[in-house]
């Protein structure tokens, strides 16, 4: 059984760029959107830093939840792989978690 890839964050900055590179090459960029590579990098880095910050303040509140309501176990983590059904029209959340 293969592993599946998950890129890195310098991986995800590249594909990124990578993209943001092509839709500019396709003139479909729009106003605002980022027009060199420093700039996609620069703004890659942007959606990365919220993207954490989000996520360290919705598990400071549920640590904090799972504190005063003395949960055993800890809430599970729903943005695990294993807290998923993979259906065919993409990632949806398992309804009966445990």
């Amino acid at each position: 059984m293969t592993q599946e890839y998950t890129p890195d964050t310098d991986d995800a900055i590249d594909l990124i760029v990578a993209g943001i590179g092509r839709v500019n090459q396709l003139g479909l960029a729009p106003v605002g959107y980022p027009r060199t590579a420093t700039d996609a990098v620069e703004a890659a880095k942007r959606w990365i830093a919220e993207i954490r910050a989000e996520a360290w303040g919705e598990g400071h509140v549920r640590g904090w939840m799972d504190g005063v309501e003395n949960a055993e176990p800890a809430s599970p983590n729903p943005y695990r792989k294993e807290n998923y059904l993979y259906k065919s029209n993409g990632l949806q959340r398992e309804e009966n978690q445990q």
